[in-house]
């Protein structure tokens, strides 16, 4: 019965440990596809037409939300892909202040893009911060809830 018992409880950490570690896997997957997409967006010629902005923000919020996310990466994706609308709304916002001569409205379109930004910004390092933490600790790529507690190695 104890022999039993010993043996279920190993297996079942055994198991714990081979879940995380597909988890690992597709965290690591997930970062190495949003940079792939980040480095495509990248190597696009630049212009500084805001309508040409606008189209390569739009293009960017279709490509980074087909990717598929892990669920431990979700709020990062979540806070990234509310980012890139904000900086397209910003760009939107500025055009028709642009084209109404209002420059009020354009300062506060300049504005809500800067805070876009920033919050991408924080999106892609909270991207980059959770893959390393994942790559050091196999629980740290374990979504929130499941039974595991950070800070505690599975054993198996």
């Amino acid at each position: 019965m104890v022999i039993g018992l010993l043996a279920s409880t190993a297996l079942d950490g055994c198991g714990k440990v081979a879940a995380n570690q597909r988890e690992q896997q597709a965290v690591l997957r997930y970062e190495q596809r949003v940079g792939d997409v980040s480095k495509a967006l990248a190597s696009e010629p630049v212009t500084a037409a805001p309508e040409t902005l606008r189209t390569r923000l739009e293009l960017a919020v279709r490509r980074y939300r087909a990717v598929h996310a892990p669920a431990v990466m979700r709020p990062a994706r979540r806070q990234l892909l509310k980012a890139l609308r904000a900086e397209v709304q910003a760009v939107r916002d500025g055009l028709i202040a642009t084209a109404a001569g209002d420059a009020a409205g354009i300062a506060a379109a300049q504005q809500d893009g800067a805070r876009a930004r920033t919050a991408a910004q924080a999106a892609f390092a909270a991207i980059r911060d959770q893959a390393s933490e994942c790559r050091g600790s196999l629980v740290a790529c374990t979504p929130a809830g499941d039974g595991a507690s950070k800070g505690q190695q599975p054993t198996g």
